[in-house]
């Protein structure tokens, strides 16, 4: 069943598990996820497809078996936050902020990274097939 994530947001519909605030188990088809402030939140068990996330603030955020497919992350900041078993497929991640993100068991696949502030940022047992980066600050000094 296809779900309106910016309906979730907006209405505040999510669930406790234990101290987790968390989103779980939805699907989401094209939608255009604008200026949310989604500090904090876990979200597990999601797929977005064919999505464009523009101004979302991630940091501290858990994402926990996500599927990402053809989706823009755009001035998207995911500081420290963890990435668990995530897939990446066809995504653009554009003036973005990964710093001191966790990530693990997660894959890239034919990905594009530009303009994106690695610094810190720790990949755990992680693919990345066929990355294109431009301008990635922490790849350039290496």
């Amino acid at each position: 069943m296809i779900e309106n994530f910016n309906k979730i947001i907006n209405n505040k519909s999510f669930e406790k598990v234990g101290s987790w605030t968390v989103i779980q188990r939805k699907n989401f088809l094209n939608e255009v996820i604008r200026s949310h402030d989604l500090m904090g939140l876990t979200f597990a068990h999601l797929t977005f497809l064919d999505c464009n996330f523009i101004d979302i603030d991630f940091r501290h955020t858990n994402f926990i078996s996500c599927d990402f497919t053809n989706c823009n992350f755009t001035e998207t900041i995911f500081l420290k936050s963890e990435l668990d078993n995530c897939s990446f497929k066809n995504c653009n991640i554009f003036q973005s902020d990964l710093t001191r993100a966790n990530l693990m068991e997660s894959n890239f696949t034919d990905c594009r990274f530009d303009i994106v502030d690695m610094a810190g940022a720790v990949f755990t047992q992680c693919e990345l097939i066929q990355p294109k980066f431009h301008k990635v600050p922490s790849l350039e000094s290496v």
